[in-house]
């Protein structure tokens, strides 16, 4: 009878084990109410200049442009009558190159500096007159996206509902239904394309198979 309980017992935790799911902090992001000395509206009559991070400034000699090479550069910019600066994407992201796949929604990317060095960016463009907006990416994440691998994972994932995913290719949009490379998952054709390892189903992604588009009817995406 003992020996019996302690196998139930192991069997147990080695199935808890197999489907147990990775941990993601989902928990809503607090909003900093930080008073601006920008004018109300000045959006609507700035002058923008868009920057590109990774290819703008380097302040520490690795050839990559960053969060103080653009602090470095603001004085200039204001002569020039620069009042706004949109950043393109500044997350952590799969593809090493343009931003657009986000890995991680909460976090910049480490290329750039930290956060510290972000927000003295931020402080020092306002107290020069220019307002600052991100290109904040919430039409798809990347596919290394923790959220996105636990969701093909299985089609049970708490996170599934997360993206568009199907069984069957339902023909939207110029057959945008991927595995990867083009090929669909469990395509017997190239079974070393997968995504996910073990994933099920297609997915939606209209712009690369590296993007993933998120399920904007879910409130919770």
């Amino acid at each position: 009878m003992k020996l019996k309980a302690i196998f139930g017992a192991a069997a147990l935790a080695f199935i808890l084990a197999g489907t147990a799911q990775a941990q993601i902090d989902v928990s809503p992001v607090p909003v900093l109410k930080k008073t601006s000395a920008l004018p109300k509206d000045w959006n609507r009559t700035a002058v923008f200049t868009e920057i590109f991070v990774r290819s703008y400034k380097d302040s520490n000699g690795d050839g990559i442009g960053d969060f103080k090479g653009m602090t470095s550069q603001l004085d200039y910019l204001r002569d020039l009558g620069i009042t706004g600066i949109w950043l393109m994407p500044m997350n952590p992201s799969q593809d090493g190159d343009h931003g657009y796949a986000v890995n991680d929604y909460r976090a910049v990317n480490p290329d750039y500096g930290s956060m510290a060095d972000f927000q003295e960016f931020l402080d020092e463009a306002h107290k020069r007159g220019i307002g600052v907006i991100i290109d904040f990416v919430v039409n798809h994440s990347g596919s290394g996206n923790a959220l996105f691998v636990e969701a093909a994972k299985s089609k049970i994932s708490p996170y599934r509902d997360w993206y568009l995913f199907a069984d069957s290719n339902p023909g939207w949009y110029d057959q945008s239904m991927r595995g990867v490379s083009g090929a669909y998952w469990n395509d017997p054709w190239k079974p070393a394309d997968k995504v996910v390892a073990g994933g099920q189903g297609l997915y939606y992604g209209v712009f690369d198979t590296t993007m993933p588009d998120l399920n904007l009817r879910n409130r919770r995406s």
